[in-house]
C-alpha cells in the first residue's frame, strides 16, 4: 500500500506539472515583467486546480525531513519487523533488504537480515528490492549479459536502461519542484530573498538527481550516463562491426 501510494503521488505530481507546462503560454524574454508575473500566476492556478483534483486537501509535504525519510526508505525499517511478527517471513526479508540497499552500512538491518536468513523457510529468492527502478533492473541485466558475453542482449538491455534513466532523471527534476525547504521562509521578510532561497533548494535537488539514479542495487556506478556508454561501445563492437569490402559495407559477427 505504501509503495502504491508513493508511486501514485509521484506520477500524479509529474502529470500535473507536464499538463500545466503544455497549457500555459511561455512569456518571451523581451516581454515586460508583468507578463512574467502573469505566466507564473497562470501556472500556479493550473497546478492548484490539478493538485486539488488529484489529492484533495493533502497536496504536499511541508517537512523536508519527511522527504528524506522516504528517500532513505525509512518505512521499511519498521515494516520488516511488523511483517515478521505477522508471520510473513518473505515480506520481512524483502522489506529488510529494500532498506539495506539504500542504507548498506546500517548495522541493525544487517543483523536483522542475517537473523532472518537463519529462519526455517528462508530462501535467497526472498532478497528482492521492492523499490528497484526499471533503469536499475535493465542496467543489472545488461551487466549480466556482458559477463555472459551475450552481446546482442547486452546492447538491448543497456540501451533500454539508458532510455529509462533519462526518463527517471526528467521525473526526478520535475518532482524537485515539489521539494522546497520551507524552513527558508521563516525570518526572511524580503520577497527576492524568499524566492532565491526556495529556488536554491530546488536546484540542489536537481543537481542530485543523476547522482541518486547512479546507485544501482546499492552500489554507486559513477557517472550513470558514462557507465552506460562504457558498456555499450564494447558490446556494439563485439556484436558486430562494419568492414568495407570491395566497396560494400559488410556486417561481420565477431
Amino acid at each position: 500500500m505504501y509503495r502504491m501510494f508513493q508511486a501514485q503521488y509521484q506520477d500524479d505530481t509529474v502529470s500535473c506539472r507536464k499538463k500545466c507546462d503544455r497549457r500555459i503560454k511561455t512569456a518571451t524574454s523581451s516581454a515586460p515583467k508583468i507578463a512574467k508575473y502573469h505566466e507564473t500566476s497562470e501556472i500556479a492556478l493550473c497546478l492548484l486546480r490539478c493538485r486539488k483534483d488529484m489529492f484533495g486537501d493533502h497536496q504536499t509535504v511541508r517537512k523536508m525531513s519527511t522527504y528524506h525519510d522516504l528517500e532513505e526508505r525509512k518505512p521499511y525499517q519498521y515494516m520488516h519487523i511488523c511483517y515478521y511478527h505477522q508471520g510473513e517471513l518473505a515480506m520481512a526479508v524483502q522489506s529488510a533488504y529494500t532498506f539495506l540497499v539504500a542504507n548498506p552500512d546500517d548495522k541493525d538491518i544487517i543483523q536483522s537480515l542475517n537473523w532472518y536468513m537463519d529462519r526455517d523457510g528462508y530462501s535467497d529468492e526472498m532478497l528482492i528490492d521492492m523499490e528497484r527502478k526499471d533503469h536499475e533492473a535493465k542496467f543489472m541485466n545488461g551487466a549480466e549479459a556482458y559477463d555472459e558475453q551475450d552481446w546482442g542482449r547486452c546492447v538491448h538491455e543497456f540501451e533500454t536502461s539508458l532510455e529509462k534513466s533519462l526518463i527517471q532523471d526528467e521525473k526526478c527534476r520535475i518532482l524537485c519542484q515539489d521539494k522546497i525547504d520551507w524552513s527558508v521562509v521563516d525570518g526572511n521578510p524580503e520577497l527576492e530573498i524568499l524566492l532565491a532561497s526556495m529556488r536554491s533548494s530546488v536546484i540542489r535537488c536537481d543537481h542530485n538527481c543523476l547522482y541518486k539514479l547512479s546507485n544501482i542495487n546499492g552500489h554507486y556506478v559513477g557517472n550513470l550516463l558514462a557507465a552506460h556508454f562504457e558498456y555499450l561501445h564494447y558490446c556494439h563492437f563485439k556484436c558486430k562491426f562494419l568492414r568495407t569490402r570491395d566497396g560494400h559495407e559488410v556486417s561481420v559477427e565477431i
